[in-house]
């Protein structure tokens, strides 16, 4: 009976892909720098039992290959050896991405995918059901009073229906941030409204933008990035390469190859932007800088308004609040803004956050 048998998981996204071989298949002494014993894997480990792999779209193709083969017959050898050992386990797996468009673009084996998906099931989105958001938002409000201890036990009705008519992109796992948050920074007994942090989407971008920038004769631009320029160094930015989130459809995905909506996070934007960062100079500067004020010419058109900014900003003020919330520490940050340890330190560098 595979129940009463180990259950190893898996997150692919959260280990380099580099260390992901070693990590599912173990390896032999000496068979590279630092392997200095022998090391089960996290299959050998599901011997008799269940492996699930969480977030299996992120496992590289070479990968998804050798592990076709293990499935396939039975056996796994370690990395640096060839001995075979004989491998019994039930595998379960589960995406947030499209599994067919995944196949399409040639990043996910269709032959892997059909072996995968002899049983599927189905987790709605919360927004599905919105019976259950009061249900959790009650469980996690507990919870999370308790950790901090905080005597935070109530949720006012206006809290509830706020949550109620949210989209929740995230699912459960965004919904346990948000009480998590809120229960943070709430200061009484009772969850308000006030405490839910805006949604991306509905973001009135010009309230997070604190500081000005210019244009070369010294009039602000709404919208522009918020860092600080002088004056006389602003020049438009570049092109934002911008990749959006994908909210994932309920797709067949596994052998016992679950759609992981209700507990999957949206995939973050990526957006690159480069802004000129240069110090503002003192008051005197200016004053002795400035050129004698002209007319602007009637054909310059200066970026008033970007959202793909504002939502970059957003994001950066948030890890910033996560970060004080936790004092510091990057992984309960991580935990508190729903992504993993790696995704994290890859946004501290991305925002300049140390």
């Amino acid at each position: 009976v595979r129940a009463k048998k180990p259950f190893i998981a898996l997150n692919c996204s959260a280990i380099p892909a580099d260390l992901l071989e070693s990590e599912l298949f173990g390896y032999q002494k000496g068979a590279f720098s630092g392997a200095t014993r022998d090391k089960r894997g996290l299959i050998e480990e599901a011997h008799e039992g269940t492996l699930f792999l969480d977030e299996i779209g992120e496992m590289p193709l070479p990968l998804q290959a050798k592990l076709l083969r293990v499935l396939e017959t039975h056996k796994l050898a370690r990395v640096g050896s060839t001995e075979l050992l004989d491998i019994d386990f039930r595998i379960i797996a589960a995406t947030n991405a499209n599994p067919q468009e995944e196949i399409a673009a040639g990043r996910f084996r269709a032959d892997l995918y059909y072996r995968l998906e002899g049983f599927t099931i189905v987790l709605p989105a919360l927004r599905d059901r919105q019976e259950d958001i009061e249900i959790l938002a009650r469980y996690f409000l507990n919870t999370f009073a308790a950790k901090y201890k905080k005597n935070v036990a109530h949720m006012s009705q206006e809290f509830i229906e706020a949550l109620k008519q949210r989209r929740w992109k995230g699912n459960v796992r965004e919904l346990r941030n948000s009480i998590e948050r809120a229960v943070v920074l709430c200061s009484g007994t009772t969850l308000t409204p006030d405490l839910l942090s805006p949604e991306l989407d509905d973001l009135h971008f010009q309230g997070h933008l604190p500081h000005a920038a210019y244009t070369p004769y010294g009039q602000p631009i709404l919208g522009a990035p918020a860092y600080p320029v002088s004056p006389l160094s602003y020049s438009p930015p570049p092109a934002v390469s911008h990749i959006s989130s994908y909210a994932a459809p309920q797709y067949p995905a596994a052998h016992r190859f679950t759609q992981n909506n209700a507990s999957a996070i949206a995939t973050p934007y990526t957006i690159e932007h480069h802004a000129a960062h240069s110090t503002s100079p003192s008051n005197e500067q200016q004053q002795t800088q400035l050129p004698a004020l002209q007319p602007e010419p009637a054909q310059e058109s200066y970026p008033q308004f970007s959202l793909r900014r504002a939502e970059d900003e957003r994001a950066r003020q948030e890890i910033i609040a996560a970060l004080q919330a936790s004092g510091g520490h990057r992984e309960k940050t991580a935990k508190l803004l729903g992504i993993s340890p790696a995704t994290l330190y890859r946004k501290l560098q991305k925002y300049g956050i140390h």
